[in-house]
């Protein structure tokens, strides 16, 4: 059920001259595609519905909920993780292993429990107290890809009938030959809607993002206490090779806005949250002070935990997720993507688990 601002993306895209593409995910999906999302019915359909309901009645599986993870229990003095310290409503447990354990806690909460467990960068575990059981770079390498948007005033006739609608179905993948990025480095997605601050159909909007990011954050504890949140600073457009690409990608967005397909559906566009037109010339300055003002993540944050050879000073985890230095315990999770792939991250993340439970399955 396409909206009319997926139309809109679809024909500005042609007319524009980056062409028409059956399938965004394809080796040579470039150009406006239809944009595949994994639902049933209306709604998404996470790795929870589609493996673990699933087998929720097998008895070689034991789900327990409202459980925290504190840290992992060691086999004595020895880096071998034997167990985790896990609290469930209030009361505490230390369930041991009978083979290994495997850190599933995504990239930002892999490295937090990592840390508070004695793996990490040494100078910030010092800093906090606890031991440090294996000098490893958890935490850096945050990767996400960065987002700007324009918002389109809908008139009337353009607007979804319901908050329910899906969001988006049509964007644009294209290269954009700068910075010494790949092909496909550039997305841009339509939004038939505004879901931020409890929904607005009354707007839509067209979101570019670097999609090929090098941009490098961290994730770092700032207590021992597994109920404070890591702090996240994620530098979006720190590497001026990403910088370069959102500032042409910011270019190419604006165009795409005052193509005349857009212009038949709004009544204005705005860079932004700004409240400026995009009629309205920028200088560079400005741009970029919009840009760092406004910039935003995908929510597909990756790389904290990066996998690599033992020789390799970034690496946390080798080839088949182990932790370097650190005996029964692996990481199986998008933390462990040296680079964020040029896609959304679902299917990738999906992807590692699956061929990881191959591997465990045969005995690796």
């Amino acid at each position: 059920d396409w909206g009319n601002v997926d139309r809109a993306l679809k024909d500005a895209s042609i007319a524009l001259g980056y062409g028409w593409c059956e399938d965004h995910n394809a080796p040579e999906g470039t150009g406006a595609s239809p944009y595949a999302i994994n639902s049933r019915a209306g709604m998404r359909v996470s790795t929870n519905d589609g493996y673990l309901e699933p087998a929720r009645g097998r008895k070689n599986l034991q789900i327990v909920g409202n459980a925290l993870v504190s840290s992992f229990s060691f086999e004595g003095n020895r880096p071998h993780v034997s167990g985790v310290q896990v609290e469930v409503d209030g009361r505490h447990f230390s369930p041991r292993a009978t083979r290994e354990v495997l850190l599933c806690a995504g990239a930002i909460h892999s490295p937090a429990v990592l840390q508070r467990s004695g793996i990490g960068p040494a100078a910030l575990l010092k800093s906090l107290g606890i031991g440090v059981m294996a000098d490893l770079p958890v935490g850096e390498n945050l990767l996400d890809h960065p987002m700007m948007p324009l918002y389109l005033h809908l008139r009337d006739e353009a607007r979804v009938g319901t908050m329910m609608h899906r969001h988006t179905n049509c964007c644009l993948r294209y290269s954009s030959g700068l910075g010494g990025a790949g092909e496909n480095d550039m997305i841009v997605i339509a939004g038939n809607l505004v879901s931020l601050g409890g929904g607005d159909t009354s707007k839509g909007r067209l979101v570019v993002s670097v999609y090929q990011a090098f941009s490098q954050g961290t994730v770092r504890i700032v207590a021992t206490d597994p109920k404070r949140d890591p702090a996240i600073e994620e530098r979006m457009l720190s590497d001026e090779r990403d910088l370069v690409r959102m500032r042409d990608g910011v270019r190419r967005l604006r165009e795409l806005g005052r193509h005349e397909s857009v212009r038949a559906i709004t009544t204005r566009v705005e860079y932004g949250s700004t409240g400026c037109s995009i009629e309205d010339d920028l200088t560079p300055r400005e741009v970029d002070d919009w840009m760092f003002d406004e910039c935003s993540d995908a929510q597909h944050a990756s790389g904290t935990c990066r996998m690599g050879g033992h020789d390799e000073k970034t690496s946390v985890v080798d080839p088949d997720c182990r932790v370097i230095g650190v005996s029964g315990l692996r990481v199986i999770d998008a933390s462990v993507m040296p680079e964020v792939v040029r896609a959304n991250t679902h299917l990738s993340t999906v992807m590692i688990a699956e061929k990881m439970a191959d591997r465990l399955k045969a005995g690796a």
